[in-house]
């Protein structure tokens, strides 16, 4: 087997990126080139806490391979573009503590749409909360990041262990 390396992306229409983001999308088509099953595309994260009634704390996306959040407004699109088309689905949401007064909606976005895939994260409850009967077929260039929407939230927190969708690579 040949070794990859990553290439840097500087040609007419390519958007100039961190190294780091490079690797990322040099990994993603190295796997999609090699690989035809399944992968999973998500964030883990060392316990990342969202507390409910601060400035920040109305809707929040989650990005792929990021250890942190983006409170700016979720119709913008963010995050890194898929290197290929795929289907994604079975959207999980992995919560270790949840003091929240309210049940929070935790959607995949496409592109800065709501996708169908959505996970309703029930006041107080921990655990693994997943959709596994909507999908979203995506095109090469989508970005996807998972929007948790509290605006409806106000006292308690939410820590998340991390997120994760199904990405298949045969549409």
């Amino acid at each position: 087997m040949s070794e990859w390396k990553s290439i840097a992306k500087v040609g007419p229409m390519d958007v100039i990126r961190s190294q780091t983001t490079n690797d990322i999308i040099d990994n993603l088509e190295w796997l999609h080139a090699r690989t035809p099953a399944p992968c999973i595309i998500g964030s883990s994260y060392d316990m990342l806490e969202i507390l409910a009634g601060t400035y920040y704390a109305r809707k929040i996306s989650l990005l792929p391979f990021y250890d942190g959040y983006s409170d700016e407004d979720p119709s913008i699109p963010k995050g890194l573009p898929l290197p290929f088309k795929a289907k994604l689905s079975n959207l999980m949401i992995a919560v270790k503590e949840n003091t929240l007064d309210v049940d929070v909606d935790a959607t995949l976005y496409v592109n800065g749409e709501a996708s169908p895939l959505k996970v309703t994260i029930p006041s107080g409850e921990v655990g693994v909360f997943s959709d596994t009967l909507n999908e979203k077929v995506c095109d090469e260039g989508s970005q996807i990041y998972v929007v948790l929407d509290l605006s409806e939230a106000s006292t308690g927190n939410l820590i998340l262990y991390g997120w994760a969708v199904k990405c298949s690579l045969e549409v």
